[in-house]
């Protein structure tokens, strides 16, 4: 469970299929502490960085999910980490492909089309991404998260806000990489796209 917090999600998953090695990883230290004081959910935490690497071995996942991370993720030139400043999500896609298995999966929410149509999405923004869209930029980014308020410090990045990415424009950017096996626009909280991805 990428981005998954205190491990709600996966420890569902664990109780349902108990023979499972679950994890879950998350930015947030004061959560994967709880996770991993809180043996009963039998999930292991790992307290993940806010840049990729991780520590965790190359091919080592069957399945990865994360819900409503890669909408906040930035698709764009973005912070410059180790030379590049290619933006968090295509970074961090990149290092998902390492740590899942060849026969794996990658299931991922973003923001897409329906998305720039939501009332959470005031008009102007609205506008802008689709202006984004249709020019072939394909993606659109806000630094949304100014100051003090964000979830919590571990978070603190200039590459996560909120963002928005065109399926299509994602489909070509990962070419090589992944196939996208799966696309289902705004099924997530009628909102948010469901991508699975497979490696190639």
């Amino acid at each position: 469970d990428w981005g998954g917090s205190s491990g709600r999600s996966i420890a569902m998953m664990k109780a349902a299929f108990p023979t499972i090695d679950a994890h879950v990883a998350d930015p947030i230290r004061k959560s994967i502490k709880w996770v991993n004081d809180n043996s009963h959910l039998r999930v292991q935490g790992y307290a993940s960085p806010i840049n990729p690497p991780v520590s965790y071995s190359d091919k080592k996942f069957d399945l990865i999910f994360a819900i409503s991370i890669w909408s906040h993720y930035n698709f764009g030139p973005g912070e410059v980490v180790n030379g590049s400043a290619e933006g968090s999500g295509l970074r961090w896609l990149k290092e998902m492909r390492r740590i899942i298995k060849s026969d794996g999966h990658l299931v991922i929410t973003t923001h897409g089309w329906v998305a720039s149509f939501s009332k959470v999405t005031d008009d102007n923004t609205s506008s802008l991404i689709r202006k984004a869209f249709e020019s072939r930029v394909g993606e659109f980014y806000v630094a949304a998260f100014p100051g003090n308020v964000d979830w919590d410090k571990d978070t603190k990045n200039p590459d996560w806000g909120m963002s928005w990415v065109d399926p299509a424009w994602l489909a070509k950017e990962l070419a090589g990489q992944w196939q996208m096996k799966v696309l289902l626009n705004g099924r997530n909280d009628c909102l948010q796209d469901v991508i699975v991805l497979v490696p190639v």
